[in-house]
């Protein structure tokens, strides 16, 4: 997990029990995705203030830190995938649990998923219009 101390010093230690793969049975639900969000807290906080470039670094290591970028970009790719599953994961659990407490009839489950649909917009910064579509997409995903 990555860490931004006060100094803006980044930690990086190695992956939370609560979510790794060998995470304990004893850890409850609610533990995981408080880990787990703290994880991507401190993961967009140490890309936010991730060095780059050295101004100080000569010729001959530019190729080696030009691979290493491109490694960057690589792996920024697969998270940002990762991620996007997440999304989807996330918000079919969502609307999977809303529509249940919401009950049996058509209008109920409808409202559940408008519900859902406006919060899911309001999480990703779109419109309740886009957050029905993702709701939508994240059931199709899920379901395959």
């Amino acid at each position: 997990m990555a860490v931004v101390t006060d100094d803006s010093t980044v930690v990086v230690s190695g992956s939370s029990p609560a979510w790794s793969e060998t995470a304990s049975p004893s850890v409850s639900v609610a533990e995981s995705q408080s880990c787990l969000v703290g994880s991507l807290v401190g993961v967009r906080h140490a890309c936010a203030v991730a060095p780059l470039t050295d101004d100080h670094a000569d010729a001959a290591g530019s190729v080696v830190w030009e691979a290493e970028l491109v490694a960057i970009i690589a792996e920024a790719e697969n998270l940002k995938h990762a991620l996007a599953g997440l999304q989807a994961r996330a918000t079919d659990e969502l609307r999977q649990a809303r529509t249940a407490a919401a009950g049996p009839g058509r209008r109920a489950q409808d409202q559940a998923i408008q519900s859902v649909a406006a919060e899911v917009g309001l999480a990703r910064r779109v419109s309740p219009w886009w957050g029905g579509q993702y709701v939508a997409a994240g059931g199709v995903r899920c379901s395959v």
